[in-house]
């Protein structure tokens, strides 16, 4: 993306927020047919299942499929619009401040390891996925962790503000943002965690 800028991300953000109302509606179509992405169709025989709306089911799942893929791809594309972001404006905003403890980390050792990742919640939206091993979240590190209590003091100082965290999928860093606040489910950040010792 040639000459990215905030307003860029912003609108690749906006973007995938419409993707995943899209898929909410979508999912609550399967809920509504008494099924989910993984419900068999065929009987135990092999047979097609009379007594569901198959028609109905298969379009679904295909949309489902089809939005899931564009999602994936908004989300690298919008993680490489933000590495690209940072790169030329490293005093963002007028402040070094949301890029100084990426630049500065003095550790890439991991201490936490994501559990779980509520449907929907700021941290879906954010792009955290299960599995993810946080090497920076805000200004903690490895180094100056101390436990979990401080991680939910620094998602309550940030209603309504960005978050930046840092994590590692797989051997890819992933550089994401989530904004913490109200949504419809439960709290104001919707992922669980849990202390990671590489040891």
């Amino acid at each position: 993306m040639a000459g990215v800028n905030k307003y860029d991300v912003k609108q690749l953000i906006l973007e995938r927020d419409n993707i995943d109302k899209e898929l909410g509606h979508l999912h609550h179509t399967l809920k509504t047919l008494d099924v989910d992405m993984e419900t068999p169709l065929v009987d135990a025989e092999g047979f097609p299942r009379s007594d569901l709306d198959l028609p109905a089911i298969r379009l679904t799942r295909k949309n489902i499929i089809a939005l899931t893929n564009d999602r994936k791809a908004l989300t690298d594309e919008i993680e490489k619009a933000l590495g690209e972001l940072h790169q030329k404006t490293p005093g963002l905003s007028g402040t070094a401040k949301p890029t100084e403890p990426a630049v500065r980390r003095p550790t890439n050792r991991a201490f936490l390891l994501v559990e779980n990742v509520v449907y929907n919640s700021p941290a879906y939206h954010a792009g955290l996925a299960e599995g993810d091993k946080v090497v920076q979240f805000d200004k903690i590190h490895a180094l100056n962790f101390e436990g979990l209590r401080q991680i939910s003091e620094v998602v309550t100082g940030l209603v309504g503000k960005e978050l930046h965290i840092t994590v590692l999928r797989k051997i890819k860093v992933h550089r994401l943002i989530a904004l913490p606040g109200p949504w419809d489910g439960v709290g104001i950040f919707g992922a669980r965690l849990q202390v990671y010792n590489e040891d």
